[in-house]
C-alpha cells in the first residue's frame, strides 16, 4: 500500500509552508510488480486520492509507477521485501518539472 503525490506544485518555497503549494494526489497511476526474475506478478492502478493496496505473498519485490500524463517525470521503481503478515508503505512522488 502507498500513495502517488506530484511535487513540487509552486514554484517557490513558502515560508511558513502554504497549504495551496502541497504535494497533489496523482490518481489513475499503473504500479507493476515484478518479482526478483522480473515476472509481473500483480499490478494496480492508484485512485482519486492517490492510494493503492495490493497483496503479494512473501518476497521481494520491486513496484514500477508508469509515466503519467502531464507529469514530467515519473517515479523511480522501489523495492521492497514482504515477511509474513507484514504490511510495507511504499510512496512515489512524481516530478512536476516547477522550478
Amino acid at each position: 500500500m502507498g500513495h502517488a503525490s506530484a511535487s513540487p506544485t509552486c514554484p517557490v518555497a513558502r515560508f511558513p509552508p502554504d497549504p495551496s503549494c502541497a504535494d497533489r494526489p496523482v490518481a489513475g497511476v499503473a504500479i507493476l510488480v515484478t518479482d526478483a526474475s522480473g515476472r509481473e506478478v500483480a499490478r494496480t492502478v492508484t485512485g482519486p486520492d492517490g492510494a493503492y493496496a495490493i497483496s503479494v505473498p512473501p518476497g521481494t519485490y520491486t513496484l514500477t509507477p508508469q509515466p503519467v500524463t502531464g507529469i514530467m517525470h515519473a517515479a523511480g521503481p522501489q523495492t521492497v521485501t514482504v515477511g509474513g503478515g507484514a504490511t510495507a508503505t511504499v510512496d512515489f512522488v512524481f516530478d512536476t518539472g516547477i522550478r
